[in-house]
């Protein structure tokens, strides 16, 4: 098992750190490896295995995990590992429903921000999604999760911003689940109703499409949960 982690950890695109912001890179590469689905649920994470992964001492790597633990990411293991929580369906149901809430909060107060350059970039990331060769899913995932946030951080609400951070801090490798064409299929047509409804200066479109997806991801990821796939 521990040589399963130490292989799936050393595939996954750690970001250098450089030694003056040691601390917080090392945090911010885990939490957007975890926020995008390239870590998956129960997956068992040592600070010795990471560190020497990205070759830096445990302490930044201790820190890190144990920030995450405070914001419900990561669960402490009887052995002083650590590991992805695996959520039950009624947890997941929740947290859909809370993410539907606030991040349509969030899509309708950045309606008035977003404009044609936004839109440049969100056509691009659709593209690079939805239109390459879909080897890649941790890339996808990675994709998904720029889009959606490009789109909340033009709201100009920070606290805000966090609350949705902290939701796809857990739900984050759950997406694992959505990855096939099937599955694409729905978030690209979500996607696409976003960018034209931001478009046509539709707020109401732009809510109701960021919620489409989010709710569509969750008719795959519960009965996944309900089956114990995870």
């Amino acid at each position: 098992m521990a040589a399963r982690d130490h292989t799936e950890l050393a595939l996954l695109d750690f970001t250098p750190p450089e030694r003056v912001t040691l601390n917080d890179q090392v945090y911010n590469d885990l939490r957007r490896l975890i926020m995008s689905g390239q870590l998956r649920p129960g997956q068992s994470l040592s600070i010795r295995t990471v560190a020497n992964i990205i070759n830096v001492s445990p302490m930044p790597v201790r820190g890190a995990l144990q920030r995450l633990v405070t914001e419900g990411a990561l669960d402490v293991q009887p052995n002083r590992t650590f590991a992805l929580p695996v959520l039950s369906p009624e947890a997941f149901r929740e947290i859909a429903d809370l993410r539907s809430s606030l991040e349509g909060m969030a899509a309708e107060r950045a309606m008035s921000n977003l404009g044609r350059k936004d839109l440049v970039v969100l056509e691009e990331i659709n593209a690079r999604m939805f239109h390459a060769d879909r080897a890649d899913w941790g890339g996808y995932l990675d994709l998904n999760r720029e889009f959606h946030f490009h789109i909340y951080a033009a709201a100009g609400m920070p606290r805000l911003l966090r609350f949705i951070e902290s939701l796809w801090l857990q739900i984050g490798p759950l997406l694992n689940l959505v990855t096939n064409r099937d599955e694409m299929r729905s978030g690209f047509e979500a996607h696409e109703a976003a960018v034209r409804a931001i478009a046509a200066g539709d707020m109401q479109g732009l809510r109701a499409a960021i919620e489409q997806d989010i709710q569509d991801a969750a008719l795959v990821i519960i009965p996944g949960l309900q089956r114990g796939e995870f």
